[in-house]
């Protein structure tokens, strides 16, 4: 066997072992929810795939439809106050701030 041949069954095998670690952080980011504080106390976990809170990103963008179930998650993460997400995430945040966030109609208005 040449030296390509072994480099060659080298990298699939890295290659392997990459897929293999990236299914595992799927894994993981897939089963840890995201709790939601709210201002009486109350908590409330939000499970999804590990897009889901990019996918509220987007929705609150107005850069795709939402499903009424997403539409019901989106309007948990208004209404909380902090949130615990997977990783130290700060998607909520980001949804929460698109949502206050003045539209262009508003800023053709002060013109």
């Amino acid at each position: 066997m040449g030296a390509r041949s072994c480099w060659i069954i080298a990298e699939v095998f890295a290659t392997m072992r990459f897929e293999r670690r990236l299914r595992a952080l799927e894994r993981r980011l897939i089963t840890e929810p995201t709790v939601l504080h709210f201002a009486d106390g109350s908590t409330r976990r939000l499970h999804g795939r590990p897009e889901f809170l990019l996918r509220l990103v987007v929705g609150s963008c107005g850069g795709g439809e939402l499903t009424p179930f997403e539409r019901t998650q989106r309007d948990w993460v208004l209404k909380s106050v902090d949130a615990d997400e997977p990783g130290g995430g700060r998607m909520c945040e980001l949804i929460r701030a698109i949502a206050q966030s003045p539209t262009s109609d508003q800023y053709d208005q002060s013109e």
